[in-house]
């Protein structure tokens, strides 16, 4: 439920496309983010990367990971 802490700041979330928790949901709209459904649970918007819950670290860390390889090259 990480990404809570945003919600604050609509200006960072505004337009990003997310995938979070359904009990996040509501609020990373009100935000004007965009939630995407995707399969494999986790969503790269340039230097934002979003999981749907710690259930999924496993492909949040390797999305983590192959972005700061990329941001390398």
């Amino acid at each position: 439920h990480g990404l809570w802490i945003l919600t604050p700041c609509p200006e960072v979330l505004k337009g990003r496309r997310v995938i979070c928790h359904t009990v996040v949901l509501a609020d990373i709209h009100n935000a004007g983010a965009v939630y995407v459904p995707d399969p494999s649970h986790v969503v790269v918007d340039r230097d934002l990367v979003t999981a749907r819950s710690a259930a999924d670290i496993d492909v949040y860390f390797d999305a983590i990971v192959k972005k700061a390889i990329k941001k390398d090259d």
